[in-house]
């Protein structure tokens, strides 16, 4: 309790410094937490796209009976395969008069059925990899009976290319920010130790411990990262219903978006954590 006095007297008597060093590092957590949930977003995203993107298979008006059957065999026992839809060529001709039924002029001239016979395949997220579907989709081309296959590969390939951009700049972000957050609490702290030199000579004379001495600033520096952790979870949360609440509308992706509260609830701990970190490190290489 002693210790956690000197920390509370502390920080009273350096309000602007501390105040300084709290609001670089809700800042430094703010853009940390705006990274993540971009990320978090994206990954969500990819998860659920299996759910909506699907494989048609064409397949051309020589394809036998047999034909189609090994083309259904060989999509079931595929593991990428969650389901699969047949639409023979006299449904996909129902369905294309009743979405043209407004124009249905078009068809009076046509006698025969230009369409295809075909497969929708729905895709198992549990496998859902750009590499895989590809393989997939080059296996499929080669078998008997198929006309063509039509497939969003340039969206899963862009998809693909923002993940692997979107984690290797988050590493380096997360890695620049830690070491700048840690680096604020180890010269704050650092600052606040000499600034109380003659206090802590005065500890010495009366028989005080190096730890004695030292656990206040621990305190100290955990106190400026919850506090900052603190500030930048509100921040999140008000530009998070901000930012939904107003564009949601205009921006249809807005709707989208999620944010997990348990990483909201986390914040302040991670800059305890960075506090007491800094605090170490600089409490760590003072000598007396």
């Amino acid at each position: 309790m002693f210790s956690i006095r000197l920390a509370i007297q502390s920080i009273m008597q350096e309000k602007m410094l501390n105040l300084l060093s709290v609001i670089s590092i809700s800042i430094g957590l703010f853009i940390l937490s705006v990274v993540f949930l971009v990320v978090y977003n994206v990954e969500k995203l990819t998860q659920e796209l299996p759910e909506k993107f699907a494989i048609t298979i064409y397949l051309n008006d020589e394809a036998s009976l047999s034909d189609k059957r090994n083309i259904e065999n060989t999509l079931n026992s595929d593991p990428l395969v969650k389901s699969i839809d047949y639409i023979s060529k006299e449904s996909a001709l129902v369905e294309l008069k009743t979405t043209l039924k407004k124009a249905n002029y078009i068809f009076e001239s046509i006698d025969d059925n230009p369409l295809f016979a075909s497969f929708i395949i729905w895709l198992n997220p549990g496998k859902f990899d750009i590499q895989t579907v590809k393989s997939f989709i080059t296996r499929v081309k080669l078998l008997k009976g198929v006309e063509s296959i039509e497939s969003n590969e340039k969206l899963l390939e862009t998809i693909s290319s923002l993940k692997k951009g979107l984690r290797v700049s988050t590493t380096g972000i997360l890695l620049t920010f830690v070491c700048a957050m840690i680096f604020i609490c180890y010269s704050t702290v650092k600052i606040l130790f000499y600034r109380h030199g003659e206090e802590i000579e005065i500890y010495k004379l009366l028989g005080a411990t190096r730890l004695f001495i030292r656990i206040p600033f621990l305190f100290e520096g955990g106190a400026i990262g919850f506090a900052g952790g603190v500030i930048a979870a509100l921040n999140v949360l008000f530009t998070y219903y901000f930012f939904t609440a107003r564009f949601k509308s205009i921006i249809p992706i807005f709707s989208s978006l999620d944010i997990p509260m348990y990483s909201v609830y986390l914040i302040p701990f991670v800059g305890l954590f960075l506090g007491i970190t800094g605090a170490a490190f600089a409490i760590g290489r003072l000598k007396y």
